[in-house]
C-alpha cells in the first residue's frame, strides 16, 4: 500500500538529495561475450597501473562499396571521407560521453570508426557492456623501424645503383618523371629543407611554405616538418629526391606531403590510423579530420615503411580496415614486407600482411634476394595469402639523409619507396589509371621481371613465388605496359525489354592476378581500364541468368556488351511472429544484395518472388533484433521469422540535421539504456505507430523550421499513446496544433511564447510553461485551474508540462536540454525515465519511482539542476495532489499492451 508522503519527507527529502550520491555496490563481473572484445594487453596494462590508452573500434562502419563505381580518383576519396565521417557522427557521440561521465577521454577516428580513449576499468568495463563496441585495444607502443640511415658518405652520389636497376632513367628521359602525383610519406618525419627533398614538398612555393595540409605530426602536432630518427628522410628521397646530379628518387619531379607517424622509430596504433586519415583528407594543425578534412588535397600513393608487431600486441584488425578504406579511396598503399626473413612465412605483421597492402621484399645490387628480407605465405592470420607482391632495391640504398647529406641504409624499408615511386611513374604517364589500384598492381606485376625461387612454394601457375612475389619492380616495362593498356566498356540490357540494366555486377578476371568487379551505372554502362591480356567477363544482375566472355585486351580499346535472359522466379513466403509469444509483428523483408522488398501484412505474412539461387533474407522491425535466413530457392519456399524484442526506447531524430537527438542519446548511454534511433529525413514523416507500437518510451526530438509534428505524425503518436505508451516530446518553438491542444491539452498564448494550459482540476491537462531558449522570451506563464509547473528552469518561468491522460504518460519539453551538461542531463533523464515507469528502460537495480513518482522526481531533477523549484505555494500544491498524482500512476495497468511489452 502506499503511503502519503509529506511536506516534512519531501523537505529532509530533498536536504538528503542535496548530499553527495553514495557509492553503488560493486558491478557485476562482464559476460563472457564482453569480455572477450577486450584484449589481454590491455587487460594487464590496466592491471597493472590502473589507467590506459585504449581504441575503441566500434562494429559500425561505413559502407564503402559506392566507391567501386566511381571512375576518377577524386569522386572516390571525397565519396570515402563523406561516408566515414557521417558514420562517424552518427555513432560515436553516446559512446564518448559514456566515456567522459566516467572521467575518462575519448578523440575520435573515422577512417576506422574507433575512438581514442584514455580511462580506468570502470570505462573499460562500460564500453566493453555496450552492444555497439567490437573490440577494445591496448594503444600499444613498438619499435615501427629498427635503424636509422648512415650519415658518412660524399654528397655527390649520382644515380644509385637502385634507381637504375628498376629502370627508372630510361622512362625519365622517354615517358615522365612523375609530375602531377602526390606521393605520401608515413615515416618518422622528413627533414624538409634538404636540397633534394625541399623542391619537390607540396608546401614549397620556390620562396615560401605554407605546411598547414602538407605536413601532419602525429606525435605532438609540431607545425613545421621535422624528423627526429632519419629514417624518413631516407624513405622519402629514395621516392622523389633529386639535386643537380644526385638522382636518388625514382619519380623526381612528384610532389610529397609528409606525417610524422613515429617518436624516434616508435609508433602506436593510433599515431599511424592519424596519418592515414590526414593522406585521405588533411586537415590544418588547429583542426581535425572530421570537421576540417580536404579530401582533394590527399595522397595519391602512400610509402609505409614501418611495422606493427603482432607479438608486441598490434592487432591487425583495425589497421586493415583503414588500408582497406583508403584503397576504396583509390589510394595506393605500398608497404614493407618486414625484415625478418630469411625463414618462409615471415610475412607476419601489418601492413606487410594486409591484403589490401602492396607489398615490397627487398634484393641487393648482386641481385640475389636479401636474407632479412621477409617470406609469404601468410599463415600468422590461417589467410595463406601469398606476399611479398613484388621485389625492390632494399641492400645498400643510397638517398637523403638528415642535414642535406646522402648515406646508405638497408631493409625492406629501402624497397618499398622503390615501388612507390614507379606508381608515381605510371600514373604520371596515364592519369586514367591513378586511383584505379587494381589495374595498377596487376600491371605492376606483370611487367616485373621474374625471378624464380621455390624456397616457400610457388603461386599464380608458377609465375610468382613467396620469395620474389612476382619478380623484380620494372618502371619502364610499366610506363610502357600502362600506355599500352586500354579500355573495356559495354552496356548491360535485359534481354527482353532491351532496357539498361542498373548496378549489374560486372566481374573481370585478368593478367596478374587482377580480379575486380564494376558496376553498371544509370545508363547500363560499365568501364574498365587494365593492362594488355586475357580477361575473362562474368556479368550478373539481379533477376537474371548470369553470363560470361571471353576477351583478349590490346592496344585498342574494347566494346563488349552483355544481353541478359529474365530468371525464373518462385516464390517465397511466410509469416513474421514475435519471440515467445507469437503476435504477428509488422516488418519490413529485404533481401541482401538486392532491391527486392517487401512488408508483412497485418498478420504478420509476407510473399515475394525471387528467381533460383542461394539468398539472405531479412526481416527487420524497428524494437525488434533483425531476424537473418540464408536459404536456397529452387521452387516454392517457406521461410518464418521468430523476433525478439530488442531495445525498448526509441529516439526520434527529428531535428533537421541539427544532432539535438544526440542530448539524449549521450545520456542514454551514459545510464547504460538501450536505444534505437529512427531518422526522420528531409521534410519525410516519423515513424508510424506500427513502428512505435514496438517501444516501451519514445524520445521525440524536434527542431528546425521544416520538422515539426506533422498531420501524419500526430495521427500516429495519438493511435502510440492511445495504447498505454510513452513519449516525452521534445519541441522547441513548435506552433499549435490540434495534437497540442486537443491532445497534449496546450497550447500557445497569442502574442507571447508562453504556454496555456486547458482544463480544469489538478493535473486534468499538461502542466508546464514553453518558451525558447532565448533572453527575450520570458514571458510571464498563465496557468489554467489548478495546473502546476514541473520544474523551473535556470530561474526563469518553469518550462516542462506533464500529461496523464488515462494510461499513457507524456511529458512535452519546450527546450533541448542543450544549455545543461551531460552530468545534469544524464540525472535529469534518468528521472524522467523512472517517472515513467518503465522497468524495460532501466538497467537492474535502479530505483523504481513509479508509486511516488511527481513530487520525488521533481524534487530529484532541481536538485540534480542546481535549481530550487519556483513559485510560492508549489510544494503545498503539490502535497495536497500527491493523492491524484499516485491515483494517476496506478494507470499504468489499464494498457496490457505496454505493460506486456515493458513491464
Amino acid at each position: 500500500m502506499r503511503r502519503r508522503i509529506t511536506l516534512l519527507c519531501l523537505l529532509l527529502l530533498a536536504l538528503i538529495l542535496a548530499l553527495p550520491v553514495a557509492a553503488q555496490g560493486p558491478t557485476p563481473p562482464l559476460d563472457k561475450d564482453a569480455e572477450a572484445k577486450i584484449t589481454p594487453t590491455l587487460r594487464a596494462a590496466l592491471a597493472k597501473d590502473g589507467r590506459a590508452e585504449f581504441l575503441v573500434r566500434l562494429r559500425e562502419q561505413a559502407d564503402l562499396r559506392g566507391a567501386a563505381a566511381l571512375s576518377d580518383r577524386a569522386s572516390k576519396a571525397r565519396f570515402v571521407y563523406d561516408q566515414v565521417r557521417d558514420t562517424a557522427r552518427k555513432t560515436q557521440p553516446g559512446v564518448a560521453a559514456d566515456v567522459v561521465a566516467l572521467g575518462g577521454q575519448a578523440r575520435s577516428f573515422a577512417l576506422v570508426n574507433a575512438l581514442l580513449v584514455t580511462g580506468d576499468a570502470a570505462v573499460l568495463d562500460r564500453l566493453a557492456r555496450r552492444g555497439d563496441v567490437a573490440q577494445l585495444e591496448l594503444n600499444v607502443q613498438f619499435k615501427g623501424v629498427q635503424s636509422a640511415p648512415g650519415e658518412g658518405l660524399a654528397p655527390a652520389v649520382g644515380t644509385p645503383w637502385g634507381i637504375t636497376k628498376v629502370q627508372a632513367p630510361p622512362v625519365w628521359s622517354q615517358y615522365t618523371r612523375g609530375g602531377g602525383i602526390v606521393v605520401a610519406s608515413a615515416d618518422t618525419g622528413v627533414d624538409w629543407t634538404h636540397p633534394a627533398l625541399q623542391p619537390k614538398y607540396r608546401g614549397w612555393n620556390g620562396t615560401s611554405a605554407d605546411h598547414s595540409l602538407s605536413w601532419h605530426d602525429a606525435i605532438e602536432n609540431q607545425a613545421v616538418p621535422l624528423d627526429d630518427n632519419g629514417h624518413g628522410t631516407h624513405t622519402t628521397g629514395t621516392m622523389l629526391g633529386s639535386e643537380g646530379g644526385n638522382n636518388v628518387g625514382v619519380a623526381p619531379d612528384a610532389k610529397w606531403i609528409g606525417c610524422r607517424n613515429m617518436d624516434h622509430g616508435v609508433g602506436t596504433p593510433a599515431r599511424y590510423l592519424d596519418c592515414m586519415e590526414f593522406f585521405l583528407a588533411p586537415f590544418p594543425p588547429t583542426g581535425n579530420f572530421i570537421d576540417d578534412g580536404h579530401p582533394g588535397l590527399g595522397a595519391d600513393v602512400i610509402n609505409n615503411s614501418w611495422g606493427c608487431p603482432t607479438d608486441e600486441g598490434c592487432y591487425p584488425q583495425t589497421i586493415t580496415e583503414a588500408i582497406r578504406a583508403l584503397r576504396a579511396a583509390g589510394i595506393m598503399f605500398v608497404a614493407s614486407a618486414g625484415n625478418d626473413g630469411p625463414q618462409c612465412s615471415t610475412v607476419i605483421d601489418p601492413p606487410g600482411l594486409v591484403d589490401d597492402t602492396f607489398t615490397v621484399g627487398a634484393f641487393s645490387e648482386s641481385g640475389s634476394i636479401a636474407g632479412f628480407s621477409s617470406r609469404g605465405p601468410v599463415t600468422v592470420d590461417g589467410s595463406n595469402r601469398s606476399k611479398p607482391d613484388i621485389t625492390a632495391p632494399g641492400v645498400n640504398v643510397i638517398s637523403s639523409i638528415r642535414g642535406g647529406g646522402y648515406g646508405s641504409n638497408q631493409g625492406t624499408s629501402m624497397a618499398s619507396p622503390h615501388v612507390a615511386g614507379v606508381v608515381a611513374l605510371v600514373w604520371a604517364a596515364v592519369p586514367a589509371l591513378k586511383g584505379q589500384i587494381e589495374a595498377t598492381e596487376a600491371l605492376l606485376r606483370t611487367t616485373a621481371t621474374q625471378r624464380t625461387d621455390a624456397q616457400c612454394g610457388t603461386t599464380a601457375g608458377g609465375r610468382a613465388n613467396h620469395v620474389w612475389g612476382w619478380g623484380e619492380v620494372n618502371a619502364l616495362a610499366a610506363v610502357e605496359a600502362a600506355l599500352a593498356s586500354s579500355a573495356i566498356s559495354g552496356t548491360v540490357r535485359s534481354a527482353a525489354t532491351a532496357q539498361p540494366l542498373t548496378s549489374a555486377q560486372v566481374n573481370l578476371t585478368g593478367p596478374g592476378a587482377l580480379a575486380v568487379t564494376v558496376t553498371t551505372d544509370a545508363q547500363g554502362e560499365y568501364h574498365f581500364r587494365g593492362p594488355a591480356g586475357t580477361y575473362t567477363l562474368t556479368v550478373a544482375a539481379f533477376g537474371y541468368q548470369p553470363t560470361n566472355a571471353e576477351l583478349a585486351l590490346g592496344a585498342s580499346p574494347i566494346t563488349q556488351d552483355f544481353s541478359l535472359a529474365s530468371a525464373q522466379e518462385f516464390t517465397v513466403s511466410g509469416f513474421v511472429r514475435q519471440a515467445g509469444i507469437n503476435t504477428p509483428v509488422r516488418a519490413s523483408i529485404t533481401v541482401d544484395g538486392s532491391s527486392r522488398r517487401t512488408t508483412t501484412a497485418a498478420n504478420g505474412s509476407f510473399s515475394l518472388m525471387l528467381p533460383a539461387g542461394s539468398y539472405t533474407l531479412r526481416a527487420e522491425a524497428m524494437g525488434y533484433k533483425t531476424g537473418v535466413a540464408t536459404f536456397n530457392v529452387n521452387g516454392l519456399t517457406t521461410q518464418d521469422f521468430s523476433l525478439a524484442l530488442a531495445a525498448p526506447i526509441l529516439v526520434v531524430d527529428d531535428d533537421e540535421g541539427k544532432d539535438l537527438e544526440t542530448l539524449y542519446t549521450g545520456a542514454l548511454t551514459s545510464l547504460g539504456r538501450q536505444f534505437d534511433v529512427y531518422e526522420v529525413r528531409d521534410t519525410g514523416s516519423g515513424p508510424t505507430d506500427e513502428v512505435l507500437d514496438n517501444y516501451c518510451l519514445v524520445i521525440w526530438v524536434v527542431g528546425g523550421p521544416r520538422h515539426r509534428i506533422r498531420t501524419s505524425d500526430y495521427q500516429a503518436l495519438k493511435a502510440y499513446l492511445d495504447q498505454g505508451g510513452r513519449l516525452l516530446l521534445s519541441e522547441p518553438g513548435a506552433a499549435s496544433t490540434d495534437f497540442h491542444t486537443a491532445y497534449l491539452h496546450a497550447a500557445l498564448t497569442s502574442g507571447s511564447t508562453a504556454l496555456t494550459l486547458l482544463g480544469s482540476g489538478p493535473f486534468s491537462g499538461a502542466f508546464g510553461y514553453f518558451t525558447d531558449n532565448r533572453a527575450d522570451a520570458g514571458a510571464p506563464m498563465t496557468l489554467v485551474g489548478e495546473g502546476q509547473p514541473a520544474f523551473t528552469w535556470a530561474g526563469q518561468p518553469t518550462y516542462g508540462g506533464v500529461v496523464y491522460s488515462g494510461a499513457y504518460k507524456a511529458l512535452y519539453l519546450s527546450f533541448g536540454l542543450q544549455n545543461i551538461g551531460l552530468t545534469s542531463r544524464t540525472a535529469f533523464l534518468n528521472q524522467l525515465l523512472n517517472w515513467f515507469g518503465c522497468p524495460r528502460c532501466r538497467l537492474p537495480g535502479d530505483v523504481d519511482y513509479s508509486g511516488q513518482v511527481d513530487v520525488v522526481d521533481i524534487i530529484r531533477i532541481t536538485q540534480a539542476l542546481g535549481q530550487t523549484i519556483g513559485q510560492a505555494g508549489y510544494r503545498r500544491q503539490l502535497d495536497r495532489n500527491l493523492d491524484a498524482v499516485i491515483d494517476a500512476a496506478d494507470m499504468d495497468a489499464v494498457a496490457a499492451n505496454w505493460a506486456a511489452k515493458c513491464q
